[in-house]
């Protein structure tokens, strides 16, 4: 075989085009990586915020019921009440 017969799979502007390409994808997934980390951390202070306000539900909760359980003072005779 004529090595001047054979011709390469791969022009130079193939090579050009490839590595733009790669270059381009690399950008793209370093700017996804980017927005990904950010989402994960406004989904932590989200989750964080959800408990706080969750915790703060309960208590909430808590303090109305004892509010309303706590015995109460009834008066007697109908000329003492406001």
């Amino acid at each position: 075989m004529n090595l001047k017969e054979m011709q390469a799979v791969y022009t130079m502007r193939d090579m050009v085009k490839m590595f733009r390409r790669v270059d381009e994808l690399t950008r793209e997934n370093d700017a996804l990586r980017k927005q990904l980390a950010e989402t994960k951390e406004r989904f932590a202070a989200a989750q964080s915020e959800n408990a706080d306000l969750t915790a703060q539900l309960y208590d909430l909760q808590g303090d109305f019921a004892r509010q309303m359980t706590t015995p109460r003072v009834l008066p007697l005779h109908r000329d003492l009440e406001c």
